[in-house]
């Protein structure tokens, strides 16, 4: 069984904070959010392969598995989380400590970094989430709130927060771009992204380290697709993919 080497705390605060010194000073404010969200995105993606390695869990995860998988964070970087509440819908945490220490005291740009770890995760496993962070108190902050929606409900819609994989109001999954008629309109952006991948002839291996999934999520996706399709092999996702023109998508 592989192992992901764990990432230094500190070193990771360090990186951050570099990144904020650096860029934050020149990118505007809505860039370098999208930047640090897409940082929280990777981090998610790496520690969640980590949970699946060390403790031998299959793609996608549970709710449980996720709820753990949060909570691993602690054995990871030092973030500790603690679970306050567990639903099919929704997971609710607090954070007794600003898992940036010093560089999340002068803004708010980190708790999206923060968000999009938990986000981004869900995301991937669940193909929703919306995350509702409400930042604790101090400099900086403690006992940071947070409540994960890994459902669309009434209750998610209604809550402000930040949506996975993108703003997804008034839809009932992430949007792949086609009609609900369409015959790819039944699955996810995800599985999207990976069949387009399989049509330009890219092996699993190639498709994981384009989407920074593991060879075996890469695979799963794939045979997944081939379920929702009807289709055949490798082949067949190739010949379906090049039939829908998705490389000119």
């Amino acid at each position: 069984m592989g192992v992901v080497r764990n990432i230094d705390r500190g070193l990771l605060q360090a990186t951050l904070r570099g990144i904020l010194d650096s860029v934050g000073a020149v990118l505007h404010p809505s860039a370098l959010r999208q930047a640090l969200r897409q940082i929280g995105i990777k981090l998610g993606r790496q520690a969640s392969e980590q949970y699946r390695l060390v403790n031998g869990v299959s793609d996608p995860l549970s709710r449980q598995d996720y709820a753990r998988c949060l909570l691993s964070l602690k054995d990871i970087w030092g973030w500790d989380c603690v679970m306050l509440d567990e639903r099919a819908n929704s997971l609710s945490l607090r954070i007794p400590h600003c898992p940036f220490g010093s560089s999340a005291a002068s803004g708010s740009e980190l708790c999206g970094l923060e968000s999009a770890v938990f986000g981004g995760i869900a995301a991937d496993q669940f193909g929703y989430a919306k995350v509702c962070l409400n930042r604790g108190c101090g400099t900086p902050p403690q006992n940071c709130l947070v409540t994960i929606h890994i459902r669309k409900t009434d209750e998610s819609l209604a809550a402000q927060g930040e949506t996975y994989p993108e703003a997804l109001e008034g839809t009932d999954r992430p949007s792949t771009g086609f009609k609900k008629d369409a015959p790819l309109a039944c699955l996810s952006w995800r599985e999207c992204d990976v069949l387009k991948l399989i049509g330009a002839g890219m092996s699993d291996k190639e498709v994981a380290a384009v989407l920074s999934l593991s060879v075996r999520t890469a695979a799963n996706h794939a045979a997944r697709i081939r379920a929702k399709l009807g289709v055949s092999g490798r082949s067949g996702l190739i010949r379906f993919a090049l039939r829908h023109r998705l490389a000119n998508l």
